[in-house]
């Protein structure tokens, strides 16, 4: 049995959602990350902008920057990229919570769902801290809330658009804010299909969704 499952035994919705923010973070990370690998820029101004396909981008006369390489040097990174990465980490740990607080209230009654949510958020704002997404919880808290005030995660019926990740859903709202940089005066686009970020969006997506239905229904929430 794993320490979810014990804490759900035991403290009920609430013991479940804490260290399911751990699980939530890392969602974020890797989706952060995923997206940052996928993007390209163009010195001339224009809005951000998500393409199927690379080839697209590119005709856009936007230029990729690391969706065909093997790795990409972290600590290497110019300071416009190193905080275009921490944004978009930021902005899919937002997307991430925004998954899993809208399956709580699909799948849970209402009550249960708030539980699920008091759990949650401490636990992600501490993974986010320990990543340094946020330098403490109330950076963290205001981090979150700069997304998470622009949308009804609760009742939003449209977080992912599972048939093309990054349109008109909750995901491609949060790549687009998180890619606003003051400093970049150029334009920014993103890859979604053809080994861009969408695979990895809906299969992590899937994956959260599972976790909490089928808790849900194991501890009958």
């Amino acid at each position: 049995m794993s320490i979810k499952d014990i804490l759900a035994r035991i403290s009920g919705p609430k013991g479940y959602g804490g260290p399911f923010g751990r699980s939530v973070s890392e969602f974020g990370l890797a989706l952060g990350y995923e997206v940052f690998r996928c993007h390209g820029s163009t010195s001339t101004p224009g809005p951000v902008a998500i393409f199927d396909t690379i080839e697209q981008m590119e005709s856009a006369g936007i230029s990729p920057h690391y969706i065909q390489s093997s790795e990409i040097s972290l600590h290497c990174l110019p300071l416009s990229e190193a905080t275009l990465l921490t944004n978009l980490r930021t902005a899919m740990t937002a997307f991430a919570f925004a998954v899993a607080s809208n399956a709580a209230s699909q799948y849970m009654t209402k009550n249960n769902a708030s539980a699920f949510r008091h759990g949650l958020g401490p636990s992600l704002k501490s993974a986010m801290v320990s990543a340094k997404l946020a330098t403490d919880f109330d950076h963290a808290e205001s981090c979150l809330r700069s997304y998470l005030t622009t949308v009804d995660t609760v009742s939003s019926s449209m977080v992912l658009n599972t048939s093309k990740p990054g349109r008109g859903d909750v995901l491609e709202q949060f790549i687009l804010q998180g890619a606003e940089n003051p400093s970049f005066t150029g334009q920014y686009g993103f890859v979604r299909d053809n080994g861009g970020f969408a695979s990895l969006a809906l299969s992590l997506t899937e994956e959260t969704l599972k976790s909490i239905l089928e808790a849900t229904r194991h501890f009958k929430w």
